[in-house]
């Protein structure tokens, strides 16, 4: 436990100090997007491609690695769904959105980082392995799911036709449906 704070402590600490640059207007709203574009198109990447061409290949089953990490994310992901739903009276798509954020949002600044800073490069490869199957599986499922709600949402006069073509348009183009256009 001792190990997980002496990582993370450091690592928070970042966090936070770059909040409050941000808050006290030492840094600006288009610095702050310069960095955020500079660390998710640039710095994100290279760290993944240098930890992962790097590490060595796991052995073991890489079913089990993934199924520990999807079994407790689909819980997560329906139980906020449930509690936006239930609780808090959200329309599903809302709801969907929240459970999306609960699920997916840190995988990749926040976990990866610390992962392999915890347990060195050797958890890089299966690290990677869970944010590229991560992406591919809550985004690629998510993404037309959310659309699909919101046109049914919509409910206008002729959304039959509309729903079939938004279906066609997902399954005909899954890369458009999942943000990549």
């Amino acid at each position: 436990m001792q190990s997980v704070f002496n990582i993370a402590l450091p690592f928070f600490a970042l966090i936070f100090t770059g909040y409050f640059a941000a808050r006290s207007g030492l840094l600006g709203e288009k610095t702050v997007g310069g960095l955020n574009t500079f660390v998710f198109y640039f710095a994100l990447p290279a760290l993944l491609l240098v930890t992962t061409y790097e590490s060595p290949t796991p052995d073991g089953a890489v079913f089990g690695l993934l199924a520990s990490y999807y079994l407790p994310s689909f819980a997560l992901f329906f139980a906020v769904l449930l509690l936006g739903r239930r609780l808090f009276g959200l329309r599903l798509a809302d709801a969907a959105i929240q459970s999306l954020g609960a699920t997916f949002s840190n995988v990749g600044f926040i976990g990866l980082p610390l992962i392999i800073l915890l347990y060195g490069s050797a958890a890089a490869l299966p690290a990677v392995l869970i944010v590229m199957v991560d992406s591919i599986v809550m985004l690629g499922w998510q993404q037309p799911s959310l659309r699909l709600i919101w046109i049914a949402d919509a409910a206008t006069s002729d959304s039959s036709s509309v729903f079939s073509a938004e279906w066609f348009a997902t399954l005909s183009s899954p890369l458009r449906s999942w943000g990549c256009h």
